[in-house]
């Protein structure tokens, strides 16, 4: 066998390229149709797009609900814990309530600034439901917690409505979002009353808080 055959031999196979050194022409036509072909389709698909109706079909996708998280006395069992404490069944109630509602996560707890953390601490639970998209704007932990909380009530729904303000600017309405936390960060007679399910600091979140949050999370 000479050289040239044993190269052609040794080419892996492919529909368009084995072929007899005999017809040659007729694969270089093959080639050339066939790329016609693919160049006439993608012009055809191009004419068909239309970038100002793709953009108004993702103007018009429903945005995620958001919850506006604390963590103690939600995640945990403690008003003021001294560092950040977690436990695995209230994570998992969480987990289920992203699971169920398809909500994205923002931070108001003082913790906030370890948002990335936070983030590893729910993957290394495994639970992969909840996405931490943000934080809202505000002071960390002080040393003084006691003295902290007693603006707590006034500053968080004013951080809350920053940031909406500012992730949403120029939008009609705000998604769908509830508030959890084991303070009374909003009062009774305020707008966004059906939208605060308060937990107590002693227990953290329940299965009956989570429906709440869930139910909140569906009224439009």
């Amino acid at each position: 066998m000479s050289s040239s055959h044993r190269c052609l031999s040794d080419q892996p196979s492919s529909p368009t390229l084995v072929v007899s050194l005999g017809n040659n022409k007729r694969r270089r036509a093959t080639t050339t149709r066939t790329t016609t072909t693919r160049r006439r389709t993608e012009t055809i698909k191009t004419r068909n797009f239309n970038a100002s109706s793709f953009s108004e079909s993702l103007t018009k996708m429903e945005k995620r609900p958001i919850i506006f998280l604390d963590v103690d006395g939600v995640l945990n069992r403690t008003a003021t814990a001294p560092q950040l404490i977690v436990e695995r069944d209230k994570v998992e109630i969480l987990n289920e309530i992203c699971a169920s509602t398809g909500a994205e996560v923002v931070l108001t707890t003082y913790w906030r600034h370890f948002e990335e953390y936070i983030g590893y601490i729910f993957m290394r639970h495994d639970c992969l439901e909840i996405e931490v998209v943000g934080r809202t704007e505000g002071k960390p932990h002080l040393a003084d917690s006691v003295h902290h909380d007693l603006h707590v009530s006034t500053n968080r729904i004013q951080e809350i409505k920053s940031y909406l303000d500012a992730r949403f600017v120029g939008e009609e309405k705000y998604p769908k979002f509830v508030i959890v936390d084991d303070k009374e960060v909003v009062s009774k007679g305020h707008a966004w009353a059906n939208r605060f399910v308060k937990t107590k600091s002693e227990i953290g979140l329940t299965n009956e808080r989570a429906q709440r949050m869930i139910e909140s999370l569906e009224r439009v």
